[in-house]
């Protein structure tokens, strides 16, 4: 489950700053749900895995930045840049 989390963290991270090049605003598609993904798997992982506290950090660190990417992306996706 950790090594899921932070890959998935990994991947929007990428999307997103690979989207955030002009003219490549079919990235933007893949780059809003990933941060969502990976902010819900470490919120599950934070408050289902209590016994494990070495693995605390990865699910802490995954719901936080993936909600602020999630809302960063999103907001720049929303406002229309690249969306052709």
């Amino acid at each position: 489950m950790k090594n899921l989390t932070g890959a998935c963290l990994a991947l929007a991270i990428l999307t997103g700053v690979v989207g955030f090049f002009p003219m490549d605003g079919w990235k933007d598609w893949f780059s809003v749900p990933l941060p969502g993904l990976a902010a819900a798997l470490g919120g599950y992982g934070l408050f289902t895995h209590r016994e494990e506290e070495e693995t605390q950090g990865v699910y802490f660190a995954a719901l936080v930045i993936g909600t602020v990417l999630g809302f960063v992306f999103a907001a720049r996706f929303f406002l229309g840049n690249d969306l052709f």
